[in-house]
């Protein structure tokens, strides 16, 4: 796809436009407005080493960096990061190893599975149309709860319900994110703004706490995996649309292929079912996928690619005569 330079975007033929005619932003929270590097991608890591350490693993190495977690968000289908983990354990045991250094030299390598994973379409289904069941001591909630435990430490009760595992607690990883926008920048755009995120409840208020967004947007405007719609499912942004009065233009702002695919399925479904809101994509450097995210975007096709969310607000914000 060719793109060209413009106030500090990289923008498709037809971008300036799409910007210039927005009505609704969405945003995600997770690398777009909040900055996750050292949160979830170490707490994917920890509880993927925990998990093994508890099965009696021979622990002579890292089962699964963070900075790896970034290829399975690049194969698709790993919005959740906790399917993301349980998704990588299946794979590592499936070798029937009994040790680190095995499970990760043992054929096939992890970038070659996640090729195979992406053709396939990503996701959890993918993986397990290749392994087929994961074995007996393969344990997805006891995977879920040392996730959470690691990410949220003594707020796991406030934040899911249940006290964190015994080795996580103190401070959670969660206290690690920061704001990538400034509230009162995004605020002060004059449009609507709503939020589509992957978080559950828990988590979301955290993240708008720690934004400055708490209370600040009306109902409706704030879509969470908590309310039954996941990305890459469109019906969040749907819903959005509805929540705003059916804008004529809207702009979602995502950081992985999953937020891509998002847009790409409501222009999909768009006509067959209201609302009749135009969804146009701008893909956010730096957050989940890294440095494979710029590459990523370009061949998705995304009309517009900003380096950060703050930058993206403040061409809003110009466009519309905002200081």
């Amino acid at each position: 796809m060719s793109y060209r330079a413009w106030r500090g975007l990289l923008v498709r033929i037809g971008g300036q436009d799409n910007l210039a005619r927005t009505d609704l932003l969405v945003l995600d929270i997770d690398g777009v407005l909040l900055d996750c590097s050292l949160s979830y991608p170490r707490a994917i890591s920890a509880a993927a080493q925990r998990f093994a350490a508890d099965l009696g693993w021979r622990m002579d190495g890292t089962l699964l960096t963070p900075e790896e977690t970034r290829g399975w968000k690049r194969a698709g289908g790993f919005n959740d990061d906790w399917a993301l983990t349980r998704a990588a354990l299946h794979f590592f045991m499936s070798k029937g190893a009994r040790g680190v250094a095995a499970a990760r030299s043992a054929p096939p390598s992890q970038a070659d599975f996640l090729g195979e994973v992406a053709r396939l379409g990503g996701g959890p289904d993918a993986v397990r149309a290749l392994l087929g069941q994961p074995p007996p001591a393969w344990d997805p909630e006891r995977i879920a709860r040392l996730c959470c435990s690691y990410y949220a430490g003594d707020r796991c009760r406030e934040m899911f319900g249940f006290p964190a595992v015994a080795g996580a607690e103190g401070p959670g990883l969660c206290e690690l994110e920061r704001p990538l926008v400034a509230a009162a920048r995004l605020l002060r755009w004059p449009g609507t703004v709503g939020i589509y995120t992957g978080r559950d409840d828990g988590e979301t208020a955290f993240a708008l706490q720690r934004l400055g967004l708490a209370g600040r947007l009306p109902p409706g405007r704030v879509v969470t995996s908590g309310s039954g719609m996941s990305k890459p499912d469109p019906a969040g942004l749907a819903a959005l649309a509805q929540a705003a009065g059916d804008p004529a233009h809207g702009l979602y702002a995502g950081d992985n292929v999953d937020d891509q695919e998002t847009v790409r399925r409501y222009r999909a479904r768009r006509g067959k079912a209201r609302p009749t809101t135009g969804f146009a994509f701008a893909g956010v450097l730096g957050g989940t996928l890294g440095d494979l995210a710029e590459a990523a975007f370009r061949s998705g096709g995304a009309d517009i690619i900003a380096p950060g969310a703050a930058d993206l607000v403040e061409v809003l914000l110009a466009i519309r005569g905002v200081a």
